[in-house]
């Protein structure tokens, strides 16, 4: 379903972000995974995703970003039908895309990280 699209997005978003922000502050990757790990944050996404973030090793034999941007476009064609202004699922189809003009949509959808590793 395409609106499961845009929840996974939104998660790894979120944590690329956290990720950013507090790696940048000088907090290692693994321990940004750890303990993020022992709060409300746990969820299967973010032991997912934060893992291959945490590596930087994006694998190329799971969904990748380039499918889960056609199932955002869907989402948001279907959330234009229904009268919701899904600005969230906007701007993870923001990200996904500058990862595929990046020429990294074939990875999984984690890979969105790298975004903040060019800045």
């Amino acid at each position: 379903m395409c609106v499961a699209e845009f929840n996974s997005g939104i998660c790894s978003w979120a944590l690329a972000e956290a990720m950013a922000i507090a790696t940048r502050a000088g907090v290692p990757r693994s321990r940004v995974f750890d303990l993020l790990g022992q709060g409300s944050a746990d969820s299967f996404a973010l032991r997912r995703h934060g893992s291959f973030m945490t590596s930087g090793a994006y694998p190329t034999d799971r969904f990748p970003t380039t499918y889960s941007l056609k199932d955002l476009d869907y989402a948001l064609d279907l959330a234009s039908q229904v009268g919701v202004d899904a600005q969230g699922a906007r701007l993870i189809r923001e990200r996904f895309s500058e990862i595929v003009d990046r020429g990294m949509g074939h990875f999984y959808s984690p890979v969105v990280y790298e975004l903040f590793e060019d800045e």
